[in-house]
């Protein structure tokens, strides 16, 4: 569940449907493809509503690093990376609205 939920939440960012565990087998093969992709995803391009709909994920009390390291440390890695990117994306969309007000 952890491993999928993981999944989901890289899907989300990448503007795919990832709702069932054959669905994210299959956006993450071919496996180098893949990592190709989340090498080369623009953090700076991200809709705000794609990071509306990530914190579900990002707020899930049991997807952390920690939980998710105790059955999967490629799921793990994309749970970092999903944290990661919500953070720089809200904290960017935060720094634009400030700017628009001044």
């Amino acid at each position: 569940m952890l491993v999928q939920l993981a999944a989901e939440a890289v899907a989300v960012l990448l503007g795919r449907s990832c709702k069932s565990w054959p669905d994210c087998a299959k956006m993450m093969n071919p496996p180098w493809d893949f990592l190709k992709e989340l090498k080369e995803f623009n953090k700076d391009e991200i809709p705000e509503s794609r990071l509306m709909e990530v914190e579900w994920y990002v707020h899930h009390p049991e997807l952390t690093a920690e939980n998710v390291s105790r059955v999967s440390r490629a799921a793990t890695v994309f749970v970092v990376w999903v944290h990661g990117v919500y953070k720089y994306g809200m904290a960017k969309a935060q720094a634009q609205r400030r700017a628009a007000t001044k």
